[in-house]
């Protein structure tokens, strides 16, 4: 008898004991429960507008973060804020500024040849980017603010930072232009620049075709009377780059009670993320995912408490259809496996004044739109669309999307970030429940099971 009873207690505290590791499990990320939160809906939501056009549109995106006017907008965040019009843009060079209440067509442009890269709104000015010119247009209304004549434009994204607009003449040169359209200087990189450019008041980063990644110091940058620019190599590292992406990691020490800052180049290659230190180019972090990285990882951002532009958090798609979620140390916060294929880059609703605020997550599948709480992972709405989704954009009011030739403004209940006061805290910063519960668990069954048995 006291033999089958040791075997009984034996069994059940190993059975227990599985049963409560499972939350301890999942919070650390040794084990994901990839469901597909969303049901399927055979039915398609009714828009609040659409409009049909001749050929296949895209949207031309704010870029600019509204909520933090001196934000700098050119870190490789996808913040898509619109406001009225939302512009839209064909691949022959049409573009038309469309009224977002009703769809109705404001003003329209035909350039007559194509864009070498998609149309951007900076601030108060919508760039269209043509073979050998560069125009800023008014966005309310269509007009010429400024034109400039360049040899030959690069097809790499231009940035903008501080009202100056970069970007790549004849694959090398990298040109500044003022908010006025004057040329600020013109830099030699003596290599081609090959996905990115990134600047900053304090780094000019960018990547060549022979996989290296340059930093130059553009706190001490000089201007001759050609208006060239004279800059001082930071550093050069050998690294595989399809992007560049550039933050800021703010965090508050408790040693010295003041907050340690540290600027970070992120850049992807295959599976692997890797974030470099600007300052000195070495290895921050590195982060691996299952299967390849696409569209480039995404960042959002806040003021947060000590002011200065920081990462919250970086979401990741990869093309087993997988949404990561990292802190900015690179740790992983959540993970989630969806059931469709992922067709667009995500979208994050709009930019944080708060570093307790968490964005809503659009993300564009095969069926439709799905929106997940950025701090969690969870699905909180499904918005089905029968045709695949070529373009979205979002709004404080509306999701319009572009299906080809049709575009459809939807309602949207999710434009702004939720705050999650504490929560954040707690999951970083103090031990989980789930580990102070399981610990609790054990130590109870184990005390009551080793008292039977000595019973025994």
């Amino acid at each position: 008898m006291a033999k089958a009873l040791k075997i009984l207690g034996t069994i059940y505290l190993v059975i227990f004991l599985i049963i409560a590791m499972i939350p301890l499990l999942l919070f650390i990320g040794v084990i994901h429960i990839d469901l597909d939160p969303f049901p399927d809906s055979e039915e398609e939501d009714d828009p609040l507008w659409s409009r049909e056009f001749d050929e296949e549109v895209s949207f031309s995106h704010y870029v600019y973060p509204y909520m933090l006017p001196k934000f700098p907008p050119n870190i490789g965040s996808n913040f898509s804020v619109i406001i009225d019009p939302i512009m839209t843009y064909t691949d022959s060079g049409q573009i038309h500024g469309l009224n977002f209440t009703n769809g109705e067509s404001m003003w329209e442009r035909d350039f007559s040849e194509p864009f070498m890269q998609p149309p951007r709104v900076w601030e108060e000015g919508l760039y269209i980017f043509l073979t050998s010119r560069i125009i800023c247009l008014d966005p309310m209304n269509g007009t010429d603010i400024w034109s400039a004549n360049v040899t030959e434009l690069s097809p790499i994204a231009a940035c903008y930072y501080d009202g100056s607009l970069f970007v790549i003449d004849e694959g090398k040169t990298i040109i500044s232009f003022l908010p006025n359209g004057t040329l600020n200087w013109t830099f030699d990189t003596r290599v081609f620049v090959s996905n990115n450019i990134r600047v900053t008041h304090n780094y000019l980063i960018f990547d060549d075709n022979h996989d290296r990644i340059h930093c130059f110091n553009m706190s001490t940058a000089n201007i001759n009377e050609e208006n060239d620019l004279i800059l001082d190599r930071l550093w050069i590292v050998d690294q595989p780059s399809q992007g560049i992406r550039f933050g800021r990691d703010i965090s508050w020490n408790t040693i010295i009670n003041s907050y340690d800052i540290t600027d970070l180049v992120m850049t992807w290659e295959g599976r692997n993320l890797v974030a470099l230190n600007a300052s000195s180019g070495e290895e921050a972090w590195n982060y691996s995912t299952k299967s390849d990285i696409i569209h480039g990882p995404s960042l959002f951002m806040s003021a947060g408490e000590s002011l200065h532009p920081q990462i919250e958090t970086i979401y990741v798609l990869t093309t087993d259809k997988s949404v990561t979620c990292l802190f900015p140390s690179g740790k992983e916060q959540w993970n989630l496996t969806m059931e469709d294929k992922i067709v667009n880059p995500l979208r994050l609703s709009s930019s944080s004044s708060s570093p307790t605020k968490y964005p809503y997550v659009f993300i564009t599948s095969e069926t439709g739109i799905h929106v997940l709480e950025g701090h969690s992972g969870m699905a909180v709405s499904n918005l089905t669309i029968q045709n695949r989704i070529r373009s979205i954009s979002l709004s404080d009011e509306q999701v319009t999307i572009s299906t080809g030739t049709k575009v459809m403004s939807y309602h949207n209940d999710y434009a702004s970030p939720r705050d999650y006061s504490g929560e954040r805290e707690r999951s970083m910063d103090t031990p989980p429940m789930a580990i102070i519960v399981c610990t609790v668990l054990h130590v109870v069954v184990l005390k009551h099971v080793m008292k039977k048995r000595n019973t025994n």
